[in-house]
């Protein structure tokens, strides 16, 4: 029998329709789409509107230190720092961290972690480096990343570890020769790899903080930044041909290699795809402008790379738009 209706139609009103079958299954998942947009849209807005007002809380806190730090006593410092610190976690605690607000509230506590630790660095002239801070705040923040499951504060925390690993080889590692360039582009690339496939790994089991599109983007061009990075280092400068800095261009093609099987044949993503492109033609136009520059400097060498970058351009955006229509076709 027929389900008259007394008003608007409602999500439990066309899923009774379906299943009494006067509505098709398309009919059914069309009209469902059409009640949910504006309700995800609300959403969505809601959601950027309140990780919009935390980040602009967080940084109006970091200048306001940095404005009236003069005027300040190291009483006024610690105490606003530390009650601050103490009202994220409390509101943590009974917002709970499965819920936006208390994600955002955690995320909020680790970016005062950092703050405390410059300002008792600043204050008692402790004396330490840059990446000793760093490397103590990613310490300290570790557990709170654990139990967040919260993609941006984990983010963060990658950052913060980046940093501090970039600051140790400016402050330490150069003045005692112990690491290169070609060292730091191999160790960087190993974490942020390793971020990505734990990303992966963590989002095909049930890992629904880890399934955010941006941070598989992110940490994609991240692990791809640093072999890139290297590998153009090595091409253009030859006091990077030694041991292990000749391994960075072997771990560039591993990861680019990796990367094509991975996103055309496990998980088809045409913008990965296309990302990889442009680092390899980043790569190979370098190589030829080294090779030809060495050759001769004047302007036939400037017309023959021009000419050359066309044909690599060319020859990628044939590539990707062949792969894309593919991709269409299978799908």
């Amino acid at each position: 029998m027929a389900r008259k209706l007394d008003g608007p139609a409602d999500r439990k009103t066309i899923q009774a329709l379906y299943k009494e079958r006067i509505i098709s299954y398309w009919a059914c998942k069309a009209a469902l789409s059409m009640l949910q947009g504006p309700r995800l849209w609300l959403r969505w807005i809601n959601r950027m509107l309140l990780i919009l007002g935390a980040a602009l809380c967080l940084a109006g806190v970091v200048f306001f230190f940095a404005f009236n730090w003069a005027a300040m006593s190291a009483f006024l410092k610690f105490t606003l720092i530390e009650v601050s610190l103490a009202a994220c976690l409390i509101g943590a605690w009974f917002a709970g961290i499965d819920r936006l607000v208390g994600k955002l509230l955690l995320l909020g506590a680790s970016v005062f972690t950092g703050v405390f630790l410059a300002v008792y660095g600043q204050v008692y002239q402790t004396g330490a480096d840059p990446w000793e801070l760093f490397f103590g705040w990613s310490l300290l923040i570790i557990g709170w990343v654990a139990i967040s499951r919260f993609a941006a504060l984990w983010v963060l925390w990658l950052a913060i570890l980046n940093t501090g690993i970039i600051l140790y080889w400016a402050q330490v590692a150069i003045p005692n020769d112990s690491l290169d360039f070609g060292s730091l582009c191999i160790v960087l690339g190993i974490i942020n790899g390793a971020a990505f496939i734990l990303r992966e790994w963590g989002s095909g089991r049930g890992m629904k903080w880890l399934r955010v599109k941006w941070l598989q983007h992110l940490l994609f061009v991240v692990a791809l930044a640093f072999p890139t990075i290297g590998t153009i280092a090595v091409v253009v400068d030859e006091s990077h041909y030694h041991f292990p800095g000749v391994l960075v261009p072997v771990l560039w093609m591993f990861y680019i290699a990796f990367a094509y099987w991975f996103f055309k044949f496990k998980k088809a993503n045409l913008s990965a795809l296309a990302l990889c492109v442009l680092y390899v033609c980043s790569v190979a136009l370098t190589l030829a402008g080294r090779i030809l520059f060495e050759i001769s400097d004047d302007a036939l060498m400037f017309l023959i790379f021009g000419f050359i970058v066309l044909v690599v351009v060319g020859v990628a955006a044939w590539w990707l738009l062949d792969t894309h229509r593919k991709m269409r076709k299978a799908s």
